[in-house]
């Protein structure tokens, strides 16, 4: 199953988070408009745009790489093969997102190259949707009172909340799927127990029962 996802690398190496809503955190999006692809190699310095808190979380901007980009985020020139930028002076407790695509679920050797032990990737599962932009956010409960049936989709339109507009959220059976790959990895990440939905349309049930 592809799906979309946003890598959140700690400094120190203290735990990798992926993002497994169909859309981006509000105002967050991948570096360039389109997500890194996994198997394959994720520039450090094309973390996601949004800014602090969102994107990324630095104590202070040290970067002299500002002609890529304008943040001023740890980014310099680097003398690796090929060029381009790298990422210095960060510390522990810094943090940055990166939004990939993963070809497969089962595979683990990217983040195995990173020295990252599976214990200590935990996947973030989301009880909301959001419009492709992240322009516009709805609970899961919002989103199944507007559009009966929605819990077996991941996706919904044409109906009379936000005029329509398309939302991209987790249902019931991928919701399933999604605790059961984080049981393999180091767990799952509620992303926010405010916006529960009681049953029988329950997510927090689904991964309870999923564990």
């Amino acid at each position: 199953m592809t799906s979309g996802m946003s890598m959140n690398l700690l400094a120190s190496s203290a735990a990798l988070l992926l993002w497994t809503a169909n859309a981006a955190y509000a105002a967050e999006a991948p570096y360039g408009g389109t997500a890194a692809a996994i198997p394959g190699t994720v520039q450090a310095e094309n973390y996601d745009t949004g800014g602090q808190g969102v994107a990324y979380s630095v104590s202070s901007t040290n970067g002299s790489g500002n002609s890529y980009r304008t943040d001023g985020i740890d980014l310099e020139a680097t003398t690796d093969t090929g060029g381009g930028y790298d990422m210095g002076w960060t510390t522990g407790g810094q943090w940055f997102r990166y939004t990939v695509n993963m070809a497969t679920d089962s595979d683990t050797s990217y983040f195995a190259s990173l020295g990252v032990p599976k214990s200590n990737i935990v996947l973030g599962v989301p009880f909301f949707g959001q419009s492709s932009d992240g322009s516009i956010s709805e609970t899961y409960a919002t989103i199944l009172a507007a559009y009966p049936g929605a819990a077996s989709e991941n996706q919904v339109s044409g109906g009379s909340l936000d005029g329509g507009v398309t939302l991209y959220y987790v249902g019931d059976a991928t919701m399933a799927e999604e605790t059961q790959l984080g049981v393999r990895y180091g767990g799952v990440m509620i992303w926010e127990l405010s916006q529960y939905a009681a049953p029988p349309n329950s997510l927090l049930t689904i991964i309870q029962n999923n564990l």
